[in-house]
């Protein structure tokens, strides 16, 4: 992996070797990162990787899933308080950036999908939540301590999820627009 420093003059750049341990051929091959964590987070497979390009002694730290656990979704909260994972084991793990990355919980959300299961996940920028669809339900996770706040039935399969915001409370579109005379039918 190569650092390129953007704020110095001459751009330095800097080579990292791979995490110890990391398959013969294997590379990080996606890196997760949020405007307010100074860390990154490397994917390898399953594998995770906080990496501090700026250490000189630990430039990488494994976030430790549990034996045999893969990892199905992954990403930060809006402000990075949390960076989550989903695991294959049906586990969504919570772990803290700002505490060197502990883990804060493992929500045990649905017992381990299978291959043919619709998984996808959604943070909402206006609050610490998380959104799980698991087929046609989803999920509604507190991030900051994993509480299962509710399950929603949609009634039907869906494909992804996506978080678009809340509607202010009391606005009125009606007020805005006569939609008979915007339009000619």
């Amino acid at each position: 992996m190569l650092v390129i420093d953007l704020h110095e003059t001459g751009y330095p750049a800097t080579k990292l070797d791979n995490p110890e341990g990391l398959a013969e051929g294997a590379r990080i091959g996606t890196l997760v990162a949020n405007h307010d964590v100074e860390e990154l987070v490397g994917i390898a497979g399953d594998r995770l990787f906080v990496i501090h390009p700026e250490s000189a002694a630990e430039v990488y730290h494994e976030l430790e899933l549990g034996e045999g656990v893969g990892r199905l979704a992954q990403g930060f909260t809006t402000h990075g308080e949390v960076f989550y994972v989903l695991g294959d084991d049906g586990g969504l793990r919570l772990f803290n950036p700002a505490h060197d990355w502990e883990l804060i919980t493992t929500a045990e959300l649905m017992d381990a999908p299978g291959d043919e299961d619709t998984l996808s996940v959604t943070v909402s920028a206006d609050q610490e939540r998380l959104f799980v669809l698991h087929n046609q339900s989803v999920i509604e996770v507190d991030a900051t301590d994993g509480d299962i706040v509710r399950t929603i039935d949609l009634g039907f399969s869906a494909s992804a999820i996506a978080w678009l915001g809340l509607a202010e409370a009391g606005h009125d579109h009606g007020d805005e627009h006569d939609h008979e005379e915007e339009h000619s039918h």
